[in-house]
């Protein structure tokens, strides 16, 4: 782990074959990584994972995808690497599709979960910002899976909550939401000329799937994979398919002079 000018702490496990970094949500840091961590790494794969949660960092990065793009690039420049797989899940998704279409030269392909920035309306940010209490939280917490995960530590579920009670998180939480919705995904997806694969809990009721489905066709090198009673997060609720899923693509990308 380490501490770096982009205001994050992270987790590098070196390895001899390409890097691939891992970029969080709004409230999940490198616990959402660690089965995926432990996949890459043991066919060799350099992994670093963010070890923040985006809605820990300064307001101005957490609330900016502009900002966690320049983050992403800066951690990669601080470890020395010139390319790498991006995988992100949730906000992090979004980042990566953000970083591979403004910094094509450095993202040899891009595996996105969940990625808002269709103009989801499943959270309603104004009463979110009047009823920060644990009773909504939870209320919308439920919603991010299909079935709930026997794997998560009960413990980790009230530490994340905790966090979103914190007036000065929760009006990040919101900004970044409103940031996301803002964003021109649409003018973005053309410009990402990278192998995408993207994977998708079929039940996903915060960045729904057919709100996606129209624009697919202007990422000019995906493949949509679709996980059945899944809902938001599938490297938590469905981590053997998602681990199929993700180490085939990087199995895949690795033998690339791209990613070499």
């Amino acid at each position: 782990m380490g501490e770096t000018a982009v205001h994050f702490t992270y987790r590098h496990v070196p390895g001899t074959r390409p890097p691939v970094m891992l970029l969080p949500g709004l409230v999940g840091a490198d616990w959402f990584w660690r089965s995926t961590i432990e996949c890459l790494t043991a066919r060799g794969f350099s992994t670093i994972a963010w070890d923040t949660p985006i809605a820990k960092l300064d307001r101005p990065l957490a609330t900016s995808i502009e900002a966690l793009r320049r983050e992403t690039i800066a951690l990669l420049e601080d470890l020395g690497i010139d390319r790498a797989i991006l995988c992100g899940s949730s906000l992090g998704a979004l980042v990566a599709l953000d970083v591979a279409g403004s910094h094509p030269e450095r993202v040899a392909a891009l595996i996105a979960s969940g990625s808002p920035g269709m103009h989801e309306g499943v959270v309603d940010l104004d009463y979110l910002l009047d009823h920060t209490d644990r009773e909504t939280l939870e209320r919308y917490g439920s919603r991010l899976f299909y079935t709930q995960p026997d794997s998560i530590d009960p413990a980790l579920v009230d530490e994340t909550i905790e966090m979103v009670l914190h007036r000065p998180t929760a009006v990040k939480i919101l900004r970044a939401f409103q940031a996301a919705r803002s964003y021109d995904t649409v003018g973005l997806l053309p410009r990402v000329t990278c192998p995408v694969r993207l994977i998708w809990g079929e039940q996903d009721l915060i960045t729904p799937l057919d709100n996606w489905r129209p624009h697919l066709s202007r990422l000019p090198d995906a493949e949509l994979h679709v996980i059945a009673g899944c809902g938001h997060a599938p490297m938590v609720e469905q981590p053997a398919e998602w681990l199929r899923l993700t180490e085939e693509f990087a199995e895949r990308v690795a033998g690339t002079p791209a990613a070499a």
